[in-house]
């Protein structure tokens, strides 16, 4: 059975009790001044993350000492023209979980994907809040699962897919497990309109435990408060139940062009190409670069337009540059490039990305 239909399955009945929602933008303090407005997804041009912001995990009166908590999560979208699914654990190590109180976690801030273009289809959240028994989880099972899982935190994730499925496998064989119990669960699905940065919050208690609890809970630093505002003094940790506190980014450009290498590389080697006079050979080496810049699965259908026009822009420029004897004309990398780039994701939607075709054809 593939993983998402296993969890899918394991979901416990009694989440239909749980409490799921979103966090008013108005009680964020990233958001409760007007100055950042939550951006709302709009398919092609806007990218997401998702993390895994906070979680805590209470002490039961039956437990002992020896129950750890961790979260797996699988994200299903579409990806490269096709249906992905990105599995992660997050453990007590990793999510920087520490005891606040004698069998009480508290911990998080912990990536759940990658940075990931939002170009069609739905995206389908799965997540669950497990207690694992035995320190050995987190030293061994838990802590190799969860090691592996940074490997798909890259960003040119396309090249690292290959290690999903064996990474579900393993999720799917410790959680199967007999040896851990999970306490809260959920499923959630997001398309074009409904992907809005923000925070959600899965709480183990039902709306009768906690009367009027949308109006009372606060995002501050990261961490979700309850009170009656954002002062100071007017909230307190919320600790009385378990509960997972996931964190929604949306931006339209990236911050981290330097690792993508099928495209910066042999765009520095095509402006050193130019440096040398070795026209030919810097066709080739732009070519190269923009071609895969405009077929990159990783990359928006804006950016996929973007960046082969300003990786154009900059050979140009160099190129004039070096035609007027300005021989210490230093080489930009595809970061310093993109920093540049005055075209909106909207714009570059319209136009379209090149195709290889038309970026032969360009003298």
């Amino acid at each position: 059975m593939a993983l998402w239909e296993w969890l899918t399955t394991r979901i416990d009945q009694e989440s239909e009790r749980h409490i799921y929602l979103r966090v008013d933008p108005l009680h964020v303090d990233l958001y409760h001044d007007g100055a950042q407005a939550p951006l709302a997804a709009q398919a092609g041009e806007h990218y997401f993350r998702l993390r895994l912001a906070q979680m805590s995990l209470q002490k039961d009166r039956t437990w002992g000492k020896s129950w750890y908590p961790a979260v797996h999560s699988l994200v299903r979208l579409s990806f490269g023209g096709k249906t992905q699914e990105i599995p992660n654990v997050a453990d007590a190590g990793r999510a920087g979980l520490k005891a606040e109180r004698e069998g009480t976690f508290v911990g998080g801030n912990f990536p759940l994907t990658t940075t990931l273009p939002f170009n069609d289809g739905v995206i389908e959240l799965e997540a669950g809040l497990y207690a694992m028994e035995g320190e050995n989880y987190l030293n061994t099972v838990i802590g190799v699962l969860s090691s592996f899982s940074s490997l798909l935190a890259v960003p040119q994730v396309s090249s690292a897919l290959a290690l999903a499925q064996p990474l579900a496998s393993g999720i799917q064989n410790l959680f199967g497990g007999q040896d851990g119990h999970v306490h809260l669960s959920l499923h959630d699905s997001f398309g074009a309109g409904q992907l809005t940065a923000g925070y959600m919050v899965a709480i183990n208690a039902t709306e009768g435990e906690l009367r009027n609890v949308r109006d009372q809970l606060w995002v501050i630093d990261n961490q979700l408060r309850i009170g009656t505002g954002l002062a100071s003094g007017a909230h307190r940790a919320f600790d009385a139940y378990d509960y997972m506190l996931f964190w929604i980014e949306v931006f339209d450009r990236r911050e981290d062009w330097r690792d993508f290498t099928s495209i910066n590389e042999p765009f520095g080697r095509a402006l050193n190409d130019l440096k040398t006079d070795n026209l030919p050979s810097a066709r080739i080496h732009r070519n190269e670069s923009m071609i895969n810049a405009s077929q990159a699965p990783d990359l928006t259908i804006a950016d996929r337009r973007r960046v082969p026009d300003q990786i154009l822009a900059e050979y140009e420029a160099m190129k004039t540059k070096l035609g007027s004897g300005l021989t210490d004309t230093q080489s930009p990398d595809l970061q310093t490039a993109m920093d540049r780039s005055s075209m909106s994701a909207t714009a570059a939607l319209l136009l379209g990305p090149r195709s290889p075709q038309e970026i032969d054809g360009l003298p």
